[in-house]
């Protein structure tokens, strides 16, 4: 038997997922637009971010890595503006969030150890960058590094594969974990959308 046949991707069928309720369907363009090259252009409207639901894959608990590649309008923003986060305050649903401190542009790392309480790192200095320019940032946890603390460092890249240290390494006295939350994962907001949304 002869077959003349094409491929099945062109006729697969995406699904769009609002079981989560209105506005926090499984990926939304609200607030945002995809640009050439697979971009996303954060306009600080509401709900302005993207997300996904939680997942085991985003359920880390022990040292963590986070990298954010951007171009900010402004790199010393008049409000605080969050990268990535899977932080929701409602029920106490804190696990971590990178974001951009006011007027200085320095990057701040938050975690929490039990979804409630919040810990904290900022960078010891700002990033060297044009308004408008892209950058790689980076921001590491060491949650045992070996003496009865835990260490957060940040970093700048170019190219994303190159980086350098940004300021020096931020010691926190003792060990710590990082909180199982069910939040999702955000990128260019926290609290759903609703706070700190990346312009």
């Amino acid at each position: 038997i002869d077959m003349n046949c094409s491929p099945a991707l062109p006729w697969d069928v995406a699904v769009w997922d609002d079981s989560s309720g209105v506005g926090e369907a499984r990926y939304s363009s609200d607030g945002s637009t995809l640009v050439a090259g697979a971009s996303l252009l954060l306009n600080g409207v509401s709900p302005g971010r993207a997300s996904t639901p939680d997942a085991a894959a985003l359920d880390i608990t022990g040292d963590l890595d986070v990298r954010v590649h951007m171009a900010a309008d402004d790199w010393t923003p008049a409000g605080a503006q969050t990268l990535v986060s899977k932080w929701v305050a409602s029920g106490s649903q804190l696990a971590y969030l990178l974001r951009i401190e006011l007027t200085t542009g320095r990057p701040r790392f938050f975690w929490s150890a039990d979804g409630a309480a919040t810990l904290s790192a900022t960078s010891t200095v700002s990033p060297v960058v044009t308004d408008g320019a892209p950058l790689w940032m980076r921001a590491t946890l060491d949650v045992d590094n070996g003496a009865a603390g835990c260490d957060v460092k940040f970093y700048t890249s170019p190219d994303g594969v190159t980086w350098t240290q940004l300021g020096a390494t931020v010691t926190q006295a003792g060990v710590t974990s990082i909180f199982n939350s069910t939040a999702g994962l955000a990128v260019g907001a926290r609290d759903n959308g609703t706070i700190e949304r990346l312009v």
